[in-house]
């Protein structure tokens, strides 16, 4: 590209543009879905984790790991308790056998997201911190509550 010079170049007339679209969840409750769910290998290929893909109406998105396989006894174990919170605030209909992760797609949660712990950059990024019944579950549960039951 003979002829360019990008010391010459000149951006004044040039609006900055805002980036991408925001895409991620906040800090805050979120009614979501379950957008995707895969079960990966770590890095080390020392192991397995459930990577799962959260939405919300708008298709903001947050993704949370839980290990299933792994050499330390402790993340198998914060991982499987985490899932099961996960699957039991869904209503999956068996929360301890939780079947294939590509059927896990479409169930509905309320999670809570909040900052991690700082990276060794010191940077803080979001994560899920806990689960509870959505605010659409919810109102399924309750308007069959309501229903009269003929005798």
């Amino acid at each position: 590209m003979s002829g360019f010079n990008f010391g010459e170049l000149d951006l004044t007339d040039v609006a900055a543009d805002d980036g991408p679209p925001k895409r991620f969840l906040e800090v805050g409750n979120h009614d979501v879905r379950i957008k995707e769910a895969m079960i990966k290998e770590t890095a080390a290929r020392t192991g397995r984790y459930l990577e799962v893909m959260f939405a919300d109406e708008n298709d903001m998105t947050i993704v949370e790991r839980y290990n299933v396989q792994n050499p330390n006894p402790k993340a198998v174990q914060i991982g499987k308790s985490q899932l099961k919170a996960m699957l039991e605030a869904s209503n999956h209909p068996d929360a301890n056998k939780p079947g294939d992760a590509d059927k896990l797609s479409g169930y509905q949660v309320r999670i809570n997201v909040g900052l991690g712990k700082e990276n060794n950059e010191g940077k803080r990024w979001p994560e899920v911190k806990s689960y509870e019944k959505s605010q659409a579950l919810v109102e399924a549960v309750a308007s069959t509550d309501d229903d009269e039951i003929p005798f």
